[in-house]
């Protein structure tokens, strides 16, 4: 079973919302742009997506373009296209355990996922993992 953390504090500028890709120019950050108010004391399961800008197409656009041409990228498109061109994601969780979901697939890995907002935790900061 993977316990998906959803409940630990939403850290901005870090890699919640953002992943890099390799392009011909170098590295590329790529990230999901959040609703901006007072992050500081929201947990990851509460942060949402910003869709007032067209970022999912762009974000497909930049991988189509550096990526077309690789091995195996047909394999991938499919998903990439499902999940930046046909979904709408409102909770940046849902699209991280989208993607996550998709990795454990394409390891072969037949793995429950809870979140852990559906239990009671008791702990506070560090001490949520202990229980």
């Amino acid at each position: 079973m993977f316990c998906f953390f959803d409940i630990s504090q939403y850290q901005k500028k870090e890699w919640d919302n953002r992943n890099k890709i390799y392009t011909h120019n170098g590295e590329l950050m790529l990230s999901v742009p959040t609703k901006s108010q007072k992050h500081f004391d929201k947990t990851i399961g509460e942060i949402e997506v910003n869709n007032e800008t067209n970022w999912a197409e762009k974000q497909y656009k930049s991988i189509f373009l550096n990526y077309k041409n690789h091995p195996f990228f047909e394999n991938h498109k499919p998903f990439l296209e499902d999940m930046y061109l046909n979904q709408r994601w409102n909770k940046l969780v849902d699209l991280n355990v989208y993607f996550f979901k998709y990795i454990l697939k394409l390891l072969d890995q037949n793995i429950p996922i809870v979140m852990a907002s559906n239990y009671d935790f008791q702990g506070q900061k560090s001490d949520l993992v202990l229980d």
